[in-house]
């Protein structure tokens, strides 16, 4: 004999179950089969009967002696090991409360995060303790098909009139995982738009830093803030309070080094001083707009502020930006400031600091002032803002000589006028 064959037929070195708990007799199918392995594997089946019983005794545990003495079985018959199992399983099975555990098989459903394969093999066990018999694989059919978690699934499945439990599975299996691959794609998706906006934000920084000397030299005029478009000028309509004269800020008026105190300040909410307090150059009242959100009307929409996506209010009254309470990526150091924010009834605004970033919604971007202010729950986008993205546009009345002209052209072309008109 070869020394390959000599060590191929000696018993593996396994260890037996532990002991048997005799205080949950139903574990018994369970701890006996575990115990079969074990016989199997050690090579005790090819031992002695004798052998092999006084093994399961010493197992089982010193009260299995004790039930052992009560079969009363013959000097022959307690030697072999098929009559004293089958001894123990009329023992333990007979005291099974039957009632008890059927009504916990058919108490079971699939667990949240259990899956479907777990699930099965639960109620196969569930079942081993039952004793249904031959009705067992048909038992096992309905309680796993009502006791999906998937609503749907388990609805089709009743609907097949020729339904196995084999087919139930494949479905069951086949339905779980795409379920589990269209969350992988979503994760995905979800990763790349991630971080898609977050190389847009590195470019913004890229390119903010290279052109901030050129930027620095190129203010607006009417503002005193960077280049942009007139149309979206924060400035555009605004009061000056030092020359009375629309179109720009104080801050910037060419009168403000030739007169220290205006003759009579404006009273409008968005311009203002507030109440009881002198105004100065630097102390400005601006309108926060409607800081309620809950109507149905208003419109969000998902802007980028330091890396943190915010869900902000589109407010075309209100003329500042707003971050809530709830903003991740607040600066550790606010800027100061004596703007003075007023809401929609005139009431003054808790205004903690205010911040300078760059606001991105979509490939558009914007660098203004934000305010923190944190007794509101969303975030709040004003017009300057709002006009600066793109997100809505204002466009100027027509005349109706314009729209006639533009809608029937046709009929305008090859005339002219007679000599003297």
């Amino acid at each position: 004999m070869s020394e390959e064959t000599k060590v191929s037929s000696q018993p593996f070195l396994v260890q037996p179950p532990a002991s048997f708990n005799f205080d949950k007799t139903s574990e018994w199918p369970g701890w006996i089969q575990e115990f079969d392995d074990y016989r199997f594997a050690s090579g005790l089946n090819e031992r002695t009967q004798e052998a092999q019983v006084r093994t399961l005794l010493y197992t089982m545990g010193r009260q299995a002696r004790n039930i052992f003495k009560t079969f009363n079985l013959s000097e022959e018959d307690s030697k072999k090991y098929d009559v004293v199992k089958t001894q123990f399983d009329t023992h333990f099975v007979a005291t099974r409360n039957l009632v008890y555990e059927s009504a916990c098989f058919h108490r079971r459903h699939q667990e949240p995060g259990e899956s479907v394969d777990q699930y099965v093999t639960e109620i196969h066990t569930l079942a081993d303790r039952c004793d249904y018999g031959k009705m067992k694989e048909r038992m096992i059919l309905d309680r796993f098909v009502v006791g999906l978690r998937d609503a749907k699934l388990s609805e089709a499945l009743q609907m097949d009139a020729a339904l196995t439990l084999k087919s139930a599975l494949t479905k069951a299996r086949l339905k779980e995982a795409v379920q589990q691959q269209q969350q992988d794609l979503r994760s995905v998706v979800d990763r790349e738009e991630h971080e898609s906006l977050t190389r847009a934000e590195v470019d913004i920084v890229h390119r903010r830093t290279s052109n901030q000397r050129r930027r620095d030299h190129q203010t607006c005029a009417a503002c005193g803030r960077g280049p942009h478009s007139r149309s979206s000028c924060p400035a555009r309509g605004a009061l000056c309070y030092v020359c009375q004269r629309r179109g720009h800020f104080a801050a910037v008026c060419s009168r403000t080094h030739r007169t220290t105190e205006p003759e009579a300040w404006p009273s409008e909410v968005g311009i203002r001083s507030p109440r009881g307090e002198q105004p100065n150059m630097n102390c400005v009242t601006f309108s926060v707009g409607d800081l309620a959100v809950s109507s149905a009307k208003a419109r969000f929409v998902q802007i980028a502020i330091n890396g943190a996506v915010v869900s902000a209010k589109v407010d075309t009254g209100a003329e500042v930006n707003v971050v809530p309470g709830s903003f991740p990526a607040l600066p550790k150091v606010l800027q100061p400031t004596d703007v003075i924010l007023m809401g929609p009834a005139g009431a003054r605004v808790n205004l903690k600091g205010k911040f300078t970033v760059d606001i991105l919604w979509k490939r558009a971007y914007v660098r203004q002032d934000v305010f923190f202010v944190d007794s509101v729950s969303n975030g709040i986008l004003g017009l300057p803002a709002i006009q600066a993205l793109g997100i809505v546009k204002f466009v100027d009345e027509a005349s109706v000589h314009q729209v006639v002209q533009t809608r029937f052209g046709s009929f305008f072309r090859g005339l002219g006028t007679m000599k003297g008109e």
